[in-house]
């Protein structure tokens, strides 16, 4: 196998590993950011810090 398709298929494999790695949240705990991003104590730049989430996942929770 020559060195192009090796690098190929080793940087295909990579990419795959880190698709799967993507987190499903719970209705549970979309519900709790949301209700959180409703009540308005903290800014949604906070609460993406407070959770580790992009702060663009709570605006689509809230709707």
């Amino acid at each position: 196998m020559s060195y192009f398709l090796y690098d190929y298929f080793a940087n295909k494999r990579i990419t795959e590993e880190i698709c799967k790695k993507r987190k499903n949240h719970s209705p549970n705990f979309k519900l709790k950011v949301a209700l959180a991003a409703i009540k308005g104590d903290l800014t949604l730049t906070e609460l993406s810090q407070q959770y580790d989430i992009n702060s663009n996942l709570i605006v689509k929770w809230k709707m």
